[in-house]
């Protein structure tokens, strides 16, 4: 009966592990809730105007022995052609764990954040006139009373409501 090292068995299974973790989670399209209307930004056409709002996963920092806040971490949006957009830290000036109103045209555009306890997450977002699209993908979710609402949500590989599954286009 001949031994093996049992080494080069774990060390192949732990990099099979981490290289699988890095691969992000690919949703299918988010788009806006019902008709929501948002205001657009000082200076946009208010007609091909939307929101995006990105509930990313919220992580504690305390600064200089205070009680520590909850920012949601950072994010990435990409046009439809690939390209970043823009990079957005994702912490509203007045509160810091509130996310980041961002308006955008519309459109199809692709998000890379972070979503709690699943990694990073890819979600294609329609951007509709004047009304707004959110993506929850922190540790609650989307609040359960309008999760209920949707006829047919997005969600997470564990369940949580990301958002309203995008109509498809006419």
């Amino acid at each position: 009966m001949s031994r093996r090292p049992l080494a080069a068995p774990v060390l192949a299974a732990l990099l099979l592990c981490r290289c699988a973790s890095q691969v992000p989670v690919q949703l299918p399209a988010v788009g806006p809730v019902g008709a929501a209307r948002v205001l657009p930004a000082a200076g946009e056409d208010a007609a091909m105007t939307g929101t995006l709002v990105v509930y990313s996963e919220s992580l504690p920092v305390s600064k200089h022995r205070s009680a520590p806040s909850y920012p949601h971490t950072g994010y990435v949006i990409f046009r439809a052609n690939g390209q970043v957009l823009a990079k957005i830290d994702n912490n509203a000036a007045s509160v810091e764990s509130d996310p980041e109103e961002v308006p955008l045209r519309a459109g199809l555009y692709e998000v890379r954040a972070r979503g709690a306890q699943v990694g990073t997450v890819m979600v294609p977002v329609v951007i509709a006139p004047r009304k707004r699209t959110v993506l929850y993908l922190d540790a609650e979710g989307m609040p359960e009373a309008e999760a209920r609402t949707l006829t047919d949500p997005v969600t997470l590989p564990d369940g949580r409501v990301v958002g309203a599954r995008a109509a498809p286009a006419p």
